[in-house]
């Protein structure tokens, strides 16, 4: 599908499907699960509860250091999370991403 038909994924970052242990901070609770995939700009979690959309939290994953983002959807396990981060962190969250999507 073209994006530029209107159709199809309308995502700004590539997702990889980079998996690994995450641990999950809101407020003074920790929370720990799977990361799924993750891009530039976000990531999909199985922390196997529900979150509640607009929740701040801030996300630490070995290879890419601590993401503080919001949740944006959510279901009885997985999460959306956006990451709350200027354009510059994004890039620099890229990079780290592609480095161990290529080590894999």
């Amino acid at each position: 599908m073209d994006k530029a038909d209107g159709i199809g994924d309308k995502r700004r970052h590539p997702r990889f499907p980079i998996k690994g242990r995450v641990r999950a901070w809101s407020g003074d609770v920790e929370y720990e699960g799977r990361l799924k995939d993750v891009s530039g700009g976000g990531a999909l979690l199985d922390l196997g509860q529900p979150f509640e959309n607009d929740l701040f939290v801030e996300l630490h994953h070995e290879g890419l250091g601590r993401l503080p983002g919001c949740v944006v959807r959510g279901s009885e396990n997985e999460i959306a999370v956006k990451f709350t981060v200027d354009e510059d962190e994004e890039r620099r969250i890229a990079k780290k991403i592609k480095r161990i999507n290529f080590n894999l």
